[in-house]
């Protein structure tokens, strides 16, 4: 995620277009501005949906797997 967060700031800084620096940096101000608590619920509410998915399907093709197995049986 550190890496995410230098490259986007290398790029507003040295490569992005006038308009496009100024969308960026006000979209960089309001993430900044939400607690890290609340990008936590949205992320619990996101990827327990996609988890539950995966875990799914890896129960349905890797069932003959003992960890997956134990997945399928809960």
């Amino acid at each position: 995620m550190v890496i995410l967060s230098i490259a986007g700031a290398l790029y507003i800084e040295f490569y992005a277009t006038g308009r496009l620096r100024r969308i960026l940096s006000g979209l960089l101000d309001l993430a900044a501005a939400i607690p890290s608590l609340i990008f936590g619920l949205w992320g619990i509410q996101v990827f327990t949906n996609f988890g539950q998915n995966w875990a799914e399907f890896l129960a349905n093709r890797l069932g003959w797997f003992p960890l997956f197995n134990t997945i399928s049986d809960n």
